[in-house]
């Protein structure tokens, strides 16, 4: 989750110590910060 404008890198999570196969999580954009922590209390409730 991030508010628009921030800069992530492309992340990925090995899932599985042995294996070679990676998964990409998906970002959310929120236009200001205020929604993403309604979003974050909402998700919470």
């Amino acid at each position: 989750m991030i508010t628009k404008g921030s800069v992530l890198p492309v992340l990925s999570v090995r899932v599985h110590p042995w294996e070679t196969d990676s998964v990409t999580p998906t970002v959310q954009q929120f236009d200001s910060y205020s929604e993403l922590e309604k979003f974050v209390r909402d998700s919470a409730d």
